[in-house]
């Protein structure tokens, strides 16, 4: 069903065709530069410390707020070498980029840890600050200064990609008086370098 009062649409002349306005397909293709330039900039801080995984994920976002527009979802990351380690646990530097199809992004850098379970299996966790951008007007958040949490637990292939199943959340931390917050799942392939 498409709401006639969305800004995103327009009216055809035949036969009642919706199009995307032109307004909102500018501002999609203004979207996509800015992940793509944030993803370079994660890349590019990255290139300066030796990246031990390139993660990929997958999934689908869960806004708390009702009137929102949940959709799927694409992440990649950079974790760094680990900087720290004792025994199973690591922790090392991160940075990464989620984007929604609604155009919804966050990019943000921060911590991710690791924790040995047993020769294979191996839980992770994160927390990025970073900014967030809204790309569907209904999925506002309370501000641009928004923090990615993660947890999730994975397994290591003969290969030595993982692949992990994990839960994330982006919020403002009540930072700001209007926090609805934002839950993801999402299905993860870490490629170590």
């Amino acid at each position: 069903n498409i709401n006639p009062k969305d800004s995103r649409y327009e009216r055809g002349t035949t036969g009642g065709q919706v199009n995307f306005s032109a307004k909102y397909r500018e501002r999609k293709r203004y979207d996509m530069r800015k992940l793509g330039q944030a993803f370079l900039l994660v890349c590019a801080m990255s290139a300066s410390a030796e990246a031990r995984e390139f993660v990929i994920g997958g999934g689908y976002t869960d806004f708390s707020n009702d009137d929102s527009q949940n959709s799927g979802l694409i992440s990649l990351e950079y974790h760094h070498d680990p900087f720290f380690e004792r025994g199973r646990f690591a922790l090392h530097w991160t940075g990464g980029v989620t984007v929604d199809f609604q155009g919804d992004t966050h990019v943000g850098l921060g911590l991710a840890g690791t924790y040995d379970l047993s020769e294979r299996w191996f839980l992770e966790g994160s927390v990025m600050p970073g900014a967030y951008f809204e790309g569907e007007t209904r999925n506002k958040m309370g501000g641009n200064f928004q923090f990615r949490s993660l947890l999730g637990i994975g397994y290591e292939l003969n290969s030595g990609d993982k692949l992990s199943l994990a839960i994330a959340h982006i919020s403002n931390a009540s930072t700001n008086d209007y926090n609805p917050g934002m839950n993801m799942v999402q299905m993860r392939w870490l490629h170590p370098f």
